[in-house]
């Protein structure tokens, strides 16, 4: 996995919430939706988890993406594939199909095993609530030191590295 360039990027409302109603979208902003979309042509792939495949809107993707689910078989976006692996098992298969920048955009059961080997971490803020409080990204991320930090209209913006 040496050679692989694994960064996630990742919404939290004020509470902590990573979604409301099912979905980030409800948490996010206008802002914060088109800095995760231009990050995703920095990538090679986008890693998603299936709960996040099921709940969040990924018919569209400038590069592709894997979705690691043992019970999905197939899904809108043109560009998808599914596997049925690990995520570590799984980022070693995408650097040899598709390139080692690999963006994870999957929840909490997807990035906690990751971020051992997660070098860059884009974090947003919002001002909003959801309905699943109490992600509290600093003790999460403690491995982690900040490279940058905006302030907009609300939010935080934060880069996050190792």
């Amino acid at each position: 996995m040496m050679d692989a360039h694994i960064e996630l990027s990742l919404v939290i409302g004020a509470d902590g919430s990573l979604t409301k109603n099912g979905s980030s979208r409800e948490i996010s902003s206008t802002t914060d939706r088109q800095r995760f979309l231009a990050l995703r042509r920095e990538f090679d792939v986008i890693m998603i988890g299936g709960g996040t495949a099921r709940s969040e809107p990924y018919e569209k993707t400038p590069v592709p993406l894997i979705v690691l689910s043992r019970s999905l078989t197939k899904h809108t976006n043109p560009k998808a594939v599914l596997w049925q692996s690990s995520p570590r098992e799984a980022i070693a298969r995408a650097v040899k199909e598709f390139g080692p920048h690999i963006l994870i955009e999957g929840g909490p059961r997807l990035f906690r095993e990751l971020l051992p080997v997660m070098r860059r971490i884009h974090l947003t803020i919002t001002d909003k609530s959801g309905d699943t409080p109490g992600f509290n990204w600093k003790e999460e991320f403690l491995d982690f030191s900040q490279e940058s930090k905006v302030e907009r209209e609300g939010e935080i913006f934060l880069t996050l590295t190792k």
